[in-house]
């Protein structure tokens, strides 16, 4: 990197150094509130929890800058993230050392509702906008014995509306290079022993790259009922809006030419999602608590892909019903606490394809069907006050059903198949004192196939049922420990053995979907955090992974998409009570491209970015915020995800240096 690229950097690195080395007032210390976290699906403090931990504020991301979720996971939390586009709705999370189809194997929920698809579609992150957060817990590591289907890297859960917070209102307006322009309005607030919340955002974007744009519409409203003293009930729901181009993949030589041409360049898809939720909460006793949550989702997409001459149409309907029961006792005279539940999900995905844009000359149309439906419990026994034993249980079955039906008629599918999963988990947490935690945890996982992994419905004379296809299962071992090292400071640690069996892909030998040799995934994290309200913050976090075969042609080859070095620090510094300093630096290692097993293609280069921006905050203006800043301010020419090809590897730019900014206003 030569010195022009260089120095922007290290400019910024001296500013943010000055800024935090002014001596400060003797004001109290900041002391956050204190945190509750749910993605344990029971309401725990982070240090009673035995697993690796991260809680990001709805304010903490907005202090940041950050414009989308993702941005926050990547940025706040260290969480590797890659796209296909530079789209943040396409975006795609992976955690510990999962490579091809990792968003499959995290789970992320909204107020508990899981967003995963049960087809091979990704999250549409877009419909969970920055404004509309509460706070984002991230818990890495297994997570199969609470949550079943997803959770084997960990579980992400977006909180959008909480009881705690104040009445507010946010109006706000953004805008960025390549056409990004967006809106947003959001009000909270309570009347007697009713709160209420509602929001919408509006999105657009010619995207970095040619066919790359994007357009999000979304739209939220809640309501809590607080029915008696011990009964609460939540209604919550969404509308989304989702319109996308889809650039295609490049050549190396495409993109070392010009990285923002399109190679499909007509290719778009479309979605429109409703939700709509009912939550039940109600205290039966002082030592108990009942919890029922019935949700349904309905999708319905359309896509063009005049590069493949194929254009379908699909509606999907899913129904989910979960409760649980919460029980504080005491066993031979030690606290305990029994959590209980079960968990009931229906899907039905019904497909048309056709040949042609105008739709009239039908390939094929297929109904897709999976039904599943699981038992759990969790057990904690406070041994003494400081040692802590859980262990817990899983078992889920899933029916998966499929027609598929050629168009000029005749069956081509019509299978049915049944999985049998099931999970344990048992962990130790040590808190001698209260600023430390240890722990150690093993834990069985699982994962069941996708529909679209299960039941092959294309239309080019492959549809067939997978029957010989296994859910994917492992075992997992983990110690780590967070450490309270002054007011001021955290810092944390893990170390993990992840072994897999059967993970699914699509093997391009045989050209279908099928399970893949033993994998094993190891890895260590640590991070670092400071925090002063008055002089600003840092949060750094470095990964080391390392994901290999462990078994069959490939044992000893890196499995592909999984970077071994993983670092990213996120800055804030107070250069006045108004203006505050905000800078991001993300490093990423090289891997191999997907479908490469055998690691015989180039590697995908590691790259680095840096993200500055100025956040202005008026005292004489309560409640207005601006934001200015560069996105990959050295812009730095890469892709963060490839594809091994018939006959090129297929390269997604990331986009380069991108300014933006955003104005708002809260009261």
């Amino acid at each position: 990197m030569n010195l022009r690229r260089t120095l922007p950097f290290a400019i910024s690195l001296a500013m943010v150094s000055h800024a935090l080395s002014q001596t400060a007032p003797a004001t109290n210390l900041y002391e956050a509130p204190p945190v509750v976290v749910t993605a344990t699906r029971t309401e725990r403090a982070p240090e009673q929890v035995p697993a690796q931990i991260s809680v990001i504020s709805g304010e903490q991301l907005r202090d940041q800058g950050v414009q989308h979720v993702v941005d926050a996971l990547q940025s706040l939390a260290g969480v590797p993230v890659r796209s296909l586009s530079g789209n943040p709705a396409q975006a795609e999370i992976a955690l510990r050392g999962f490579g091809e189809n990792a968003h499959g194997r995290t789970l992320v929920l909204r107020d508990g509702q899981r967003l995963n698809s049960p087809d091979m579609g990704g999250i549409n992150w877009l419909q969970i906008p920055v404004g509309a957060v509460s706070r984002i817990e991230v818990i890495e590591g297994p997570q199969s014995v609470l949550y079943g289907d997803h959770a084997l890297g960990g579980v992400i859960n977006i909180i959008t509306h909480d009881a705690a917070l104040p009445a507010r209102t946010e109006a706000g307006a953004s805008a960025a290079s390549h056409g990004t322009y967006g809106a947003n309005l959001a009000t909270r607030g309570s009347v007697d022993r009713l709160r209420y919340s509602a929001g919408a955002d509006w999105l657009t974007s010619d995207g970095y790259r040619r066919n790359g744009g994007y357009d999000s519409v979304n739209l939220r409203a809640g309501i809590e009922a607080a029915a008696t003293e011990t009964l609460r009930l939540i209604f919550f729901g969404t509308y989304d809006h989702l319109e996308n181009e889809l650039p295609g993949s490049l050549t190396r030589e495409q993109m070392d030419a010009d990285p923002r041409q399109a190679s499909t360049p007509d290719d778009k898809a479309g979605s429109d999602s409703g939700n709509a939720s009912l939550a039940l909460q109600w205290d039966v006793t002082a030592d108990q608590r009942l919890l029922a949550d019935l949700i349904y989702n309905h999708r319905r997409a359309e896509s063009d892909f005049f590069s493949m001459y194929n254009f379908p149409e699909s509606t999907l309907d899913s129904l989910t019903l979960a409760l649980r029961h919460q029980l504080d006792s005491t066993l031979l005279e030690c606290p305990t606490r029994l959590l209980t539940g079960f968990d009931f999900y229906l899907d039905r995905l019904a497909v048309d394809r056709y040949s042609e844009p105008e739709r009239s000359l039908l390939l094929l149309d297929a109904i897709v069907e999976k039904y599943s439906y699981g038992a759990y419990l969790n057990h904690e026994t406070d041994l003494t006050e400081s040692l802590t034993l859980t262990l817990g249980g899983r078992i889920e079955q899933a029916r998966y059903a499929a027609d598929v039906k050629a168009g000029a008629g005749g069956m081509l599918v019509d299978d049915s198949e049944t999985h049998t999963v099931s999970a344990l988990s048992a962990s130790l947490l040590y808190r001698p004192v209260d600023t430390l935690k240890l722990y150690t945890t093993f834990s069985t996982l699982y994962r069941l196939p996708f529909l679209d992994e299960q039941v092959s419905y294309y239309g080019y004379g492959s549809d067939t049922f997978y029957q010989d296809l296994d859910p994917e299962t492992g075992t997992s071992f983990e110690v780590g420990g967070a450490w309270r090292l002054a007011p001021d400071w955290t810092a944390e640690a893990s170390l993990y053995r992840l072994d897999m069996e059967d993970e699914i892909a699509y093997n391009p030998v045989i050209h279908e979907n099928a399970n893949l040799d033993e994998t094993c995934h190891q890895g260590a994290s640590a991070a670092l955090g400071w925090q002063r309200a008055d002089l600003g913050a840092i949060k750094a976090r470095y990964s080391f992974t390392h994901a290999e075969f462990s078994s069959g042609a490939n044992d000893g080859c890196r499995v592909p998409l999984v970077p071994r070095h993983h670092f990213n620090l996120a800055a804030q510094a107070r250069l006045t009570t108004a203006l505050t300093l905000l800078a991001t630096l993300h490093v990423s290692g090289n891997q191999p491209v997907g479908g490469d097993n055998a690691n015989s293609l180039e590697r995908l280069a590691s790259f680095t970015t840096l993200d500055l921006g100025l956040r202005y905050q008026p005292a004489r203006v309560a409640g207005l915020s601006l934001l200015v800043g560069v996105d990959n301010v050295l812009d730095e020419e890469y892709a963060n995800v490839a594809y091994a090809g018939f006959t090129d590897t297929g390269y997604y730019p990331a986009p380069g240096r991108t300014w933006k900014g955003a104005l708002s206003y809260t009261f």
